[in-house]
């Protein structure tokens, strides 16, 4: 498998930023560059991840919700280069969108036009 995307639901007060982004990229955290999308976007060479409010207090039970999406470029040559870092970066952001509105989020995404 060349790429995958995944979106999962996350209770937004059981994460802390910078832990789900280490989390989300599988790697150090001095290694991660920020983008701007969602609560958070953040990239490394072969993956891309944003965090996307979701659902506010009482639209599901337990409080507010995010959702985390994560495009992972498995195996390319040129995965290093920022072109293909940005084509991950609006690979992420398409996705986001999708996940957001499939989702039936009440939540404003905060992703980028």
């Amino acid at each position: 498998m060349m790429l995958t995307e995944t979106a999962e639901g996350m209770g937004s007060e059981t994460y802390d930023v910078r832990h789900w982004a280490k989390e989300a990229l599988n790697v150090r955290e001095s290694d991660i560059k920020s983008f701007t999308a969602g609560t958070k976007g953040v990239t490394v060479a072969r993956k891309a991840a944003i965090l996307v409010p979701c659902a506010s207090p009482g639209h599901i039970p337990g409080g507010t919700y995010s959702l985390s999406v994560v495009v992972d470029l498995r195996k390319h040559e040129e995965s290093g280069k920022p072109e293909v870092r940005q084509d991950l970066i609006d690979l992420a952001v398409n996705a986001a969108r999708f996940s957001h509105q499939k989702a039936k989020c009440d939540l404003p995404s905060r992703l980028p036009r």
